[in-house]
């Protein structure tokens, strides 16, 4: 036995070996990853940041995690990722912003590794083609996002989704292998999954739905899971959260068909991702074997995703957001990626060119070539400016601050009000220690 599987595993790198893709070939997800990755270094707080960072100063990380439970979301757990830069920055005594844009840079770089491990999870290759799968594995999950600008530049998102998708895609991937869990990752999942299930209101839903949806649930995982859903679906601050947003007007009913649109275009969507095709591409050059029960992982991922879209149309009475969808997107590339292994199917390969191609023409990719080769000069310097006549200005000043000169994704997707009364202007004046602050139109 432990012969045929030496035999099986030398077979899988010989095809890994004889992929039709040159060593060049990474430059391709290369490039798209350090555009990303500069992109982080400009980074700043902003909105969410900025109000969270305020209420931390006034009262307390304990006593605004309470008034926030009561009063906004109860989001324990990425309410307090929000202001862990403030924290580092004040307990280390180190810049604010260098904190915060480390804090981005590790989240992409998280990502890239994330996507290592699970390529090798997936897939028995040789290092110089692994590195390459992750490299496109890592442009389908950041490129190919429905709002990475949200996931990557911006820390308030960070607590709410990107750990919560990472922790999705790594537990179903690994829970979706051959191989049982060791005790220790039992315990780490319980506790990845009681922490994120308490990120946003759907996350819990969409980790229980992942390990039931594996060949052997674990009972320990699953009442972790149950437990930080818990907090959150019992939180006062809901019922003021959907009086603000709206609730679905047909209730849980109607939520059940809609939830279903809202599926369908989200797979059209996400199908017609250059960055997602690319990497399906690939994978299906790199796959060998076909293997049983292949479909099981990507069934899966429909439900959690449906549960997702059930939630947000119950709670929301709407399509959810891009940077909600972009979790969803971290789920089902995770179920095409098992299911496209255990398949195996026959894919030509004339088509390894178009997926270099594709991934270097995904929208977002061509969105960070031209915000680094561009407008990075213009608005670095925006930002820097702006920064500084917030911290240089004094208590009781009335700040004027000039619009940015490049407006959109990815850094700057909505500019500040012109009115000094919005709860954003009102949050960073507080946050500052002014009177009050607009935007000059």
């Amino acid at each position: 036995m432990r012969a045929i599987e030496r035999s099986d595993m030398a077979t899988t790198v010989q095809d890994a070996e004889n992929l039709p893709f040159s060593r060049w070939a990474i430059l391709a997800p290369l490039a798209v990853l350090l555009a990303f990755l500069w992109l982080t270094l400009m980074a700043f707080p902003h909105d969410d940041d900025v109000w969270f960072a305020w209420e931390l100063r006034t009262r307390g990380l304990l006593g605004m995690l309470e008034a926030f439970y009561r009063e906004l979301a109860g989001r324990f757990f990425a309410n307090t990722v929000i202001v862990l830069p403030n924290m580092i920055a004040d307990t280390l005594g180190l810049p604010l912003l260098s904190v915060y844009r480390a804090t981005c840079a590790l989240m992409l770089l998280a990502t890239v590794a994330t996507a290592y491990w699970a390529v090798g999870r997936l897939l028995e290759t040789p290092p110089p083609t692994r590195a390459f799968l992750a490299g496109m594995l890592s442009c389908a999950l950041i490129a190919g996002a429905p709002a990475p600008n949200d996931l990557y530049f911006w820390v308030s998102q960070i607590g709410n989704y990107t750990i919560a998708a990472l922790v999705a895609l790594v537990a179903m991937i690994r829970l979706f292998d051959e191989a049982p869990l060791s005790r220790v990752e039992i315990v780490a999942l319980a506790v990845a999954g009681f922490l994120t299930a308490m990120a946003t209101e759907m996350s819990g839903a969409i980790l229980f739905v992942i390990v039931c949806g594996a060949r052997r649930p674990y009972p320990l995982v699953l009442a972790a899971i149950a437990a930080g859903t818990l907090i959150v679906a019992t939180a006062p601050a809901n019922a003021v959260r959907m009086g603000v947003y709206g609730q679905s007007a047909g209730g849980a009913l109607i939520a059940f068909p809609m939830a279903a649109v809202h599926e369908c275009v989200f797979l059209a969507q996400r199908m017609a991702t250059p960055a997602v095709l690319a990497w399906l591409i690939v994978l299906g050059l790199a796959a060998r074997r076909p293997q049983a029960d292949p479909w099981r992982p990507l069934l899966t991922a429909l439900v959690a995703i449906y549960a997702a879209f059930w939630i947000g149309q119950l709670g929301l009475g709407q399509y959810l957001p891009p940077r909600a969808r972009s979790h969803l997107h971290f789920v089902l590339v995770a179920g095409m990626s098992l299911t496209m292994v255990r398949l195996a199917p026959p894919v030509p390969r004339k088509l390894a060119v178009a997926a270099l191609v594709l991934v270097l023409l995904t929208p977002h990719a061509l969105g960070a070539f031209k915000s680094v080769l561009l407008d990075r000069p213009a608005l670095q310097a925006a930002i820097d400016d702006r920064l500084q006549r917030l911290a240089s200005a004094p208590r009781d000043a009335d700040v004027v601050l000039p619009p940015f000169p490049v407006r959109g994704w990815p850094l700057v997707t909505s500019e500040l009000p012109s009115d000094p009364a919005h709860w954003r202007n009102v949050g960073l004046a507080r946050y500052y220690g002014v009177r009050s602050l607009r935007v000059q139109r």
